[in-house]
């Protein structure tokens, strides 16, 4: 049974991730209905008393929200401290006036953080593509705001649809990578991260058989938009591996050595992806039209290629054949206990 504050029409390109403040809360933002996309705000929640009651509540976040739009990311800081959390706030823009670093620090101890990138809207015709970054800080009573958040570097171009997550660097920084996406013009595959710790932007040269990119010969027509949809999660404590689902298949990062790893070819359905402890979870459409919805699990084991190591003790050797090792998914099969959420 869902209760609560829900929108008039059904959307598509709204993004949810876990509420970093509650384990059974959900954050949702923005999305597109056909017509017109929207940047509100929801969180949805699993009622304490009666397991199959879910409640969906509006937000009222202060601060200058991102602008309506659809196909944005929302990620969740996971490994952020204190202390990256209030850098990122003493770098924002919250209308117009600049936040001190003791107010900063203040607002970072009692509250966690989400990162809300690109997106695109259909103003008046053609549609319009972003690549602007905002934070929203919030705490266990669901009080929010919004912060534009100001970064250095090389940019991602502007996109929609794109995989992002966030991952730890090999020099050990949290960053928020963003993989591919689409532009109006192409299906990207180009990756991006942004260190947390300094805000600098980065664009890397990958390695191996990742996710491919797609150019079209003529233009979408108006208030049309390529399904290019991806997602991605991080797999193991380490956050160094990121699982990327795209119409181009699965594919597995590894952010110390930016090279990529294929572990299935691409499908004709798509869904998002969230970690597990002993593997991966994929909500895939289902039904004749996609009206129905399965949740499936992917088990996943790191395989080392461990003769070549033993072959080699040096450190450098040993490094390499960890950064390539195989990444290798089970038969999918249903998740037990999916219902009970």
């Amino acid at each position: 049974v869902m209760t609560g504050d829900f929108p008039e029409m059904r959307r598509w390109g709204i993004k949810a991730a876990p509420d970093p403040t509650h384990p059974r809360r959900a954050v949702l933002f923005g999305g597109w209905d056909s017509r017109q996309q929207y940047n509100d705000l929801h969180i949805i929640e699993r009622a304490q008393q009666g397991k199959q009651r879910v409640v969906l509540r509006a937000l009222k976040p202060e601060g200058t929200p991102p602008s309506h739009r659809a196909g944005h990311s929302m990620s969740t800081m996971a490994a952020a401290t204190t202390k990256i959390m209030a850098n990122i706030l003493k770098r924002s823009k919250m209308n117009k006036t600049k936040t001190t670093t003791a107010a900063a620090a203040a607002a970072a101890a009692k509250s966690r953080m989400l990162l809300v990138f690109g997106g695109s809207a259909c103003v008046g015709g053609p549609y319009r593509f972003y690549n602007d970054l905002h934070a929203l800080l919030l705490n266990k009573e669901g009080k929010c705001c919004w912060h534009r958040v100001e970064t250095t570097g090389v940019k991602p171009s502007a996109r929609a649809q794109h995989a992002a997550v966030t991952a730890t660097l090999s020099n050990g920084h949290p960053a928020l990578v963003i993989v591919g996406g689409y532009n109006g013009e192409e299906v990207l595959n180009d990756v991006y991260s942004l260190d947390l710790s300094t805000l600098v932007w980065t664009r890397h040269n990958t390695t191996g058989h990742g996710p491919e990119k797609v150019s079209f010969d003529k233009e979408m027509p108006n208030f049309s938009v390529f399904p290019a949809q991806a997602c991605a999660c991080t797999l193991g404590r380490a956050r160094e591996h990121v699982l990327v689902h795209s119409p181009s298949g699965t594919h597995v990062l590894n952010t110390g050595t930016w090279s990529w790893h294929r572990v299935a070819k691409k499908g004709e359905k798509l869904g998002q992806v969230a970690a597990v402890n002993d593997g991966v979870l994929l909500l895939m459409p289902a039904g004749l039209k996609g009206e129905q919805h399965a949740l499936v699990r992917m088990g996943m084991d790191v395989v080392d290629d461990s003769s070549s190591s033993q072959a080699n003790n040096s450190k450098t050797a040993t490094t390499r054949e960890t950064d390539m090792a195989a990444l290798t998914l089970a038969t999918a099969r249903p998740q037990e206990g999916a219902d009970d959420w």
